[in-house]
């Protein structure tokens, strides 16, 4: 998933180079989907695929258009019938975290979503706030309004309310560096911080050796609970110093059924 919204436009160029060095990590037979978002979400290739040329071309046709629809986008992707199937999957997102324009999710349904999905999640933060002039105190929209009435040629009608633009505030990069972190986590993925990387081709390396190094664990709790039940999970073993990564918890679905007596 490439964020390829106005506020990544001066990251884009390290995006696209990120993203081909993640593909070049991967087993030829691993099969990519390239998914790109703005205002709107477009797969750029019809289908996951194991032809580098088609991926490597759809990576580069993600260029920057309006808005920041992050939350509908993750939301997508991790509704998509391709996450269904048997396998190994992963979703890597390359993005800043900050939303703007999302109207069909918000940050808490989209993370629910990530709950349910047998999918790990890696998210690559690129911090875009200097870009952006993040950070600095919004104007109010009276001086708004004095700004844009002393431009010649521009009218503001009676009673108009001018408020500035959303993604340009501290808060809102701080907001989506927590929701990157808790995409990875829910999921039992891991968040980058692109500009802390010293080395892209050993980090995606890392996490393309976790996607062949997968270990699938199941089990039945005492009590079955009811759809909508929110769970937590503690994994541990007992080799020293060993990481894991895994899911913290699960939320109870709808078609659950109690192993005893089917219902």
């Amino acid at each position: 998933m490439i964020d390829a919204s106005p506020s990544t436009r001066y990251k884009i160029d390290d995006i696209h180079y990120a993203a081909v060095t993640f593909l070049n990590q991967l087993r030829p037979t691993d099969k990519v989907m390239v998914v790109a978002f703005d205002q709107r979400v477009r797969a750029l290739t019809e289908e996951p695929t194991t032809d580098r040329r088609k991926l490597y071309t759809a990576i580069y046709k993600a260029q920057f258009g309006s808005g920041t629809s992050l939350y509908d986008a993750v939301d997508a992707v991790v509704s998509l019938d391709l996450l269904q199937v048997p396998g190994r999957k992963a979703i890597v997102l390359f993005t800043d975290g900050v939303d703007t324009t999302s109207r069909r999710s918000d940050f808490q349904s989209s993370l629910a979503e990530v709950e349910e999905t047998d999918a790990l999640i890696y998210t690559i933060r690129y911090n875009t706030a200097n870009d952006n002039n993040a950070g600095r105190q919004a104007p109010s929209s009276a001086d708004l309004q004095a700004m844009l009435s002393s431009i010649p040629g521009v009218r503001i009608p009676p009673g108009a309310i001018i408020r500035a633009g959303r993604g340009q505030s501290a808060g809102e990069y701080e907001k989506g560096r927590v929701y990157l972190d808790s995409l990875a986590t829910n999921s039992g993925g891991r968040m980058f911080e692109a500009e802390t990387i010293p080395n892209l081709d050993e980090a995606f390396a890392g996490v393309a050796e976790e996607l062949r190094r997968q270990y699938t664990v199941g089990y039945y709790p005492d009590d079955t609970g009811t759809p909508g039940e929110r769970r937590k999970i503690k994994i541990e073993v007992a080799r020293p110093k060993a990481v894991i990564r895994a899911k913290s918890n699960y939320v109870i679905g709808q078609n659950h059924k109690d192993p005893e007596t089917g219902n």
